[in-house]
């Protein structure tokens, strides 16, 4: 597998923080949090976890895709 070849998908628009990490296999890698006033103070915390699961680094990022809401915390 390339270096590269993970992309990360955030999505903090509804109730639950859902954080993805897709890698060039198809394999999924995914962390949540249902604490629906909290997404801020646990966002970081999910996508270094996914990241750690998933085995990549930040240079092995290809691309990030974030949902745009509607939602209450959608200022990513």
């Amino acid at each position: 597998m390339e270096i590269n070849n993970f992309i990360l998908a955030i999505d903090s628009s509804t109730s639950v923080l859902r954080i993805g990490l897709i890698d060039g296999e198809g394999k999924i890698t995914r962390q949540e949090s249902r604490d629906k006033f909290r997404h801020a103070e646990h966002i970081l915390g999910l996508i270094d976890r996914a990241m750690k699961d998933g085995r990549c680094s930040r240079q092995g990022l290809r691309g990030i895709i974030v949902s745009i809401g509607p939602g209450s915390f959608t200022g990513l």
